[in-house]
């Protein structure tokens, strides 16, 4: 009897991994960083992740030029944005010291305006990144 619950039990714990598996399969091979469409169709205060090289720094703000694909084969898209409140956030990969024109970072945040995005988290990418 304990047997047959315990191969009931793992049948069902397997058909749940492989329905999260099915249902999240596209966002998990998809590239990670928002595209140029899903950034300009996403509304305020909606989470993006965006990758750019930083070409500006002043202050408390970024502008990056927007790269889109897969960390093996970004592209420039050439769209500009800029990034606010990047001190404050988390840097989860690198230090604050490699931010500087010509870095590639990735932003986690929210959209804010048309062009802007207010950080949350911080990656540095410049050795990681091909384009």
């Amino acid at each position: 009897m304990k047997d047959k619950f315990f191969f009931l039990l793992v049948g069902a714990i397997s058909l749940l991994f492989l329905a999260f598996l099915i249902t999240n399969y596209r966002r998990m091979i998809s590239a990670s960083s928002t595209t140029t469409s899903q950034f300009q169709q996403a509304v305020a205060r909606e989470k993006v992740r965006v990758v750019g090289k930083v070409i500006s720094q002043e202050n408390d703000s970024l502008r990056l030029e927007l790269f889109e694909g897969r960390y093996t084969a970004m592209r420039n898209t050439h769209v500009k944005l800029n990034i606010t409140k990047y001190k404050e956030a988390k840097v989860v990969m690198g230090t604050f010291k490699d931010i500087k024109r010509g870095a590639i970072i990735q932003v986690n945040g929210r959209k804010i305006d048309r062009d802007v995005v207010e950080a949350e988290g911080v990656a540095i990418l410049t050795k990681y990144v091909q384009y």
